[in-house]
């Protein structure tokens, strides 16, 4: 595989269109038959959001009836960038990848059997108003666990669809299963403190809001409005470590964090509904947003020690 690291460049034009997406939006697919159907829907479910958000997929290969799929309803199909030995792709630089070729106020991952309910719009648009004071901000949140039979063919995507099911047979899953992240301004991230990690490894993701955390980057949970709907198949909820190198990002990471702080309860502000549904940002701790980044920027020390001796409300 190839082992140079895809560089930041220029960002190539938008269907003829310079006019900024809200969202960059990337995952990959792996090929195997199982997973058809699931990543289908996936399709299906991000091409709704078009053209607020440009979906992604990185491939190994830019043939085939699913990806043909893909285009047509939208979606962009480019080379995975640089992958480990074992054909896994590096996270870092498909996310630099795709901050070259797109102008977009966000950028981010997300595995590709998660959907997304159109509180994804409405949520970023809530945090986007908020980013001159939240500064350099990643959206996270846990996913919900559905289970979905991987040979039903019929198409399931719909916002009103996932919700109904997922509120009748999902389950919340746990606080360091992240399964999606999205960064702006994606460049002031502190990637050269992120070692090279693959997606859909173990460790990666809370590894990830860990250096967040240490780097007092804004952490918004988006559980309560944003409802990432995990199709789980037939591998489960841990499908990660049945693969040779599921090893890997832990060998990488060793002691270099504590998985504690990657959880997504840490995180220090979330969205939330008001009482006209409409979707609202605060401090878990604190009701006023601007207040309390006012306090923080008077005293930055200061705030992360008290964050650090009672964090936040879970």
């Amino acid at each position: 595989m190839n082992k140079t690291c895809v560089c930041k460049g220029e960002h190539t034009s938008y269907s003829g269109n310079s006019k900024e997406i809200l969202l960059t939006l990337f995952t990959s697919f792996k090929g195997t038959s199982d997973r058809i159907n699931i990543q289908t829907n996936t399709i299906l479910n991000w091409a709704q959001f078009i053209p607020d958000i440009q979906p992604i997929v990185y491939t190994e290969s830019d043939n085939g009836t699913l990806l043909d799929r893909a285009k047509e309803h939208g979606w962009k199909v480019f080379k995975v960038p640089r992958a480990n030995e074992y054909g896994t792709p590096f996270l870092k630089d498909m996310f630099f990848d795709a901050e070259r070729r797109f102008k977009s106020r966000w950028y981010g991952f997300a595995n590709a059997d998660i959907m997304f309910n159109n509180a994804l719009l409405s949520t970023l648009k809530a945090v986007t108003a908020h980013l001159d004071e939240l500064s350099t901000t990643v959206v996270i949140g846990k996913r919900t666990n559905v289970p979905m039979n991987p040979e039903d063919t019929t198409p399931f995507y719909k916002s009103d669809e996932i919700s109904a099911k997922a509120k009748a047979t999902g389950k919340l899953f746990s606080c360091i299963a992240i399964d999606y992240f999205l960064f702006s301004p994606l460049l002031d991230f502190p990637w050269d403190k992120v070692v090279d990690v693959v997606i859909g490894r173990p460790f990666y993701d809370h590894y990830l809001i860990s250096v967040a955390n240490l780097n007092n980057i804004t952490r918004v949970d988006a559980t309560r409005t944003v409802l990432a709907f995990h199709q789980t198949g037939k591998d489960g909820t841990f499908s990660g470590f049945s693969y040779k190198d599921s090893s890997y990002n832990k060998n990488l990471i060793g002691n270099k964090t504590t998985v504690h702080l990657g959880c997504t309860d840490r995180a220090p502000f979330m969205s939330y509904y008001d009482q006209k549904q409409t979707v609202q940002l605060r401090h878990k701790n604190k009701n006023n947003v601007k207040k309390h980044i006012v306090q923080l920027k008077r005293n930055t020390k200061k705030i992360n020690l008290s964050f650090k001796k009672k964090e936040f409300v879970k």
